[in-house]
């Protein structure tokens, strides 16, 4: 005899399961993975994760930071005025308190600093340091052209904004389902 029931996670995913009284487990009942969409996800996941290491290894040569480090300071240049640590864990798709932490390594190097603002003197803020600007620059430079090499120049405007409109469809379901 077999049971089915429904696996709500967290994400507003749902799954449909069927138990399956023979090997004593659940198995999830959906339609399998064609080759293609196999390719796609392949191709995906692996071509980004050769992009980040790629990243690492020019940051490794040019600096002391870790790829999220840079990520801190990529984020927190794009803002003059400086970016709150919660939004910072945001856009860097990281927990708060990794970010607090590598905040705090970063602030012992002079790369940043935190403050808090009159009206919310709870929000905890960064900003680069002129030293953290300066790096910022030139680390910069250095990532722009890794990805101009390893990425940019090997696709179409047309493939460029395929790529970011799937992307950005992606990260919207996952923001919309936390």
């Amino acid at each position: 005899m077999r049971d089915e029931f429904k696996l709500e996670l967290k994400r507003s995913t749902e799954f449909k399961f069927e138990l399956d009284d023979e090997r004593g487990y659940a198995r999830v009942m959906t339609q399998a993975l064609s080759p293609a969409e196999i390719a796609a996800v392949r191709a995906y996941l692996q071509s980004g994760a050769l992009l980040r290491k790629a990243a690492g290894a020019v940051l490794a040569e040019n600096s002391e930071l870790s790829g999220l480090q840079y990520e801190i300071i990529r984020h927190t240049g794009a803002s003059p005025e400086g970016v709150r640590m919660f939004a910072l864990a945001e856009q860097c798709v990281h927990s708060r308190s990794g970010i607090t932490y590598q905040v705090g390594r970063l602030e012992e190097l002079g790369i940043v600093e935190r403050y808090t603002r009159d009206e919310n003197e709870r929000a905890v803020w960064v900003k680069l340091t002129p030293a953290g600007e300066a790096l910022h620059a030139r680390l910069r430079e250095i990532h722009s052209a890794m990805l101009r090499a390893s990425f940019l120049d090997l696709i179409t405007a047309d493939e460029l904004a395929t790529i970011t409109a799937v992307g950005e469809r992606i990260i919207d379901r996952f923001r919309a389902a936390e």
